[in-house]
């Protein structure tokens, strides 16, 4: 790999995008089609200093705020939504250790990320029922050193396959919930690509199991602590999740203008030669500029609010009630956030077909793409409970659950 650039001032970030997003871009609509992985991609940005990019300053890192990083996210699913998804479990990783990672823990896996390391996860298990107490991975202790061997099955890994660590959540010896950092290379770790969705089909993300994997007991973050208290660390990975659909429907969008354009013909009944012209058509994308405003604008306060009021929940000396306070504010704001991106990144990418007409429609072209792409994603986090607890807190008054869904 090349050097690994270390990003200093989040400044700088815009300029690296600027580098990044045309490389990324290039055969994103070839590697959907034939279910490729982004190699090229992967590999470019492990240099650029992205992976390191909420490493705090205290060691080493830009930590830069929500706002800078949902534009990164924002900017690179416009070019690939499944390169820009493979941020999410690495980001969340590093979050989840920044909060309550050893100081031993963090100098090392910190140094890591800023080294280029991806950190890939392995969260999800089916065939069981929802809920850590249902969790069947496992670590159980051995007599050497007090370590532990993990053993359990995960699906939907997203970034495994590339990773240089894999971020596992697993039950302690003592049930409680914890995350194994784990070596993609590491002895009984077995990755599948096995991932078949119709979309976001080059996320990295598969099968993946562990069989007696050595995990030394210092590669062991007790995530369990993460919920002693009100906590802002779920609200942080929903915000890549919906800088993602935003990026998705600028892609929809920028791409429909341009065979609006260019290769669109009028309907039979339009007297305009040209779609550009129809006021019925230029009326309906002034309907997609809005809904894009105001997607922007939700994501943009939620991440500001984020950044305001995160600071509080890491604060130890903030009182309990003004950190569920500050965290219930994030959850809404993000959950707000979601829930109308997600559904207008699905609903323009779908509708804008009616105004291109069915040439558009030519896989060669792969617009469905971004339909695709987008319906897939919205459902890794469904809308209709975030909708609830907005419901119940502007009518009754109730806060969101410190679950970490939220």
């Amino acid at each position: 790999m090349k050097a690994v650039t270390v990003i200093r001032d989040e400044q700088e970030i815009p300029a690296i995008l600027d580098r990044l997003v045309p490389l990324i871009a290039q055969e994103a609509a070839a590697r959907d089609a034939n279910h490729e992985l982004p190699d090229t991609a992967i590999e470019a940005i492990a240099a650029s200093g992205l992976l390191a990019l909420n490493v705090p300053r205290t060691h080493g890192g830009v930590q830069a705020s929500a706002a800078a990083i949902v534009s990164v996210c924002r900017r690179i699913a416009q070019a690939d939504p499944s390169v820009a998804q493979l941020f999410q479990p690495h980001l969340a990783a590093l979050d989840a250790l920044g909060r309550v990672g050893s100081h031993e823990q963090q100098a090392f896996f910190f140094r890591e990320a800023l080294d280029g390391a991806w950190v890939g996860n392995a969260t999800t298990e089916v065939g069981v029922a929802r809920g850590h107490d249902n969790m069947q991975t496992q670590l159980s202790e051995t007599s050497l050193n007090g370590d532990y061997l993990l053993n359990g099955k995960k699906y939907y890994s997203t970034g495994a396959m590339h990773a240089r660590w894999i971020a596992v959540m697993t039950k302690d010896p003592e049930g409680r919930i914890g995350v194994a950092w784990v070596p993609r290379e590491a002895t009984g770790v077995q990755v599948q690509r096995d991932w078949n969705g119709f979309g976001q089909r080059a996320t990295s993300s598969g099968t993946t199991t562990f069989q007696q994997v050595a995990v030394p007991r210092a590669h062991l973050v007790e995530r369990w602590r993460l919920f002693e208290a009100p906590q802002s660390h779920g609200a942080f990975g929903q915000l890549h999740h919906v800088g993602l659909d935003l990026g998705v429907l600028d892609a929809a969008l920028s791409d429909g203008i341009e065979y609006l354009k260019q290769r669109s013909r009028p309907s039979a009944e339009s007297p305009y030669l040209s779609n550009s012209d129809d006021p019925v058509v230029l009326q309906a994308f002034g309907r997609y500029a809005v809904a894009q405003r105001a997607a922007a604008a939700l994501l943009d306060e939620a991440a500001r609010t984020y950044d305001a009021l995160d600071p509080l929940l890491r604060n130890p000396a903030t009182s309990p009630e003004a950190a569920a306070d500050a965290a219930a504010r994030i959850s809404l704001a993000v959950a707000a956030a979601k829930t109308f991106v997600s559904e207008q990144a699905v609903q323009v990418s779908s509708s804008l077909f009616e105004w291109l007409g069915a040439g558009a429609t030519s896989r060669s072209l792969g617009l469905d793409r971004h339909w695709r792409n987008t319906r897939t994603h919205s459902l890794h986090d469904a809308a209709r409970w975030k909708l609830h607890h907005l419901g119940n807190h502007l009518v009754n008054g109730t806060l969101p659950p410190n679950s970490g869904i939220l």
